[in-house]
């Protein structure tokens, strides 16, 4: 019996273009200031609605981030008394 695999033919110059894509060749991202936190959005995403990986798209990304930054920082600080109160239960018992 024979097998027939399919063969698999790297393009590098498209291959480095993906690997390369930083947010400082993003038009868009140059002057975002979420751009470090965000990265330009999914450059496949980008690729289907402008044809190319070099724009950015972060839906709705400013919109998620100032919803959800107060309810990670109301998590943080939480957890950082949970543990600083642990921290001095612990050396009231010595």
């Amino acid at each position: 019996m024979e097998r027939f695999l399919p063969t698999l033919v790297w393009d590098n110059e498209v291959l480095n273009s993906w690997r390369n894509r930083t947010i400082s060749q993003i038009e868009e991202c140059r002057s975002c200031k979420y751009a470090l936190l965000c990265g330009g959005g999914c450059a496949q995403q980008a690729l289907e609605q402008t044809g190319s990986i070099y724009s950015s798209c972060c839906d709705y990304f400013e919109e998620i981030f100032l919803q959800e930054l107060p309810i990670l920082y109301r998590e943080i600080e939480a957890e950082k008394q949970k543990q600083e109160l642990s921290i001095a239960g612990g050396n009231n018992a010595l």
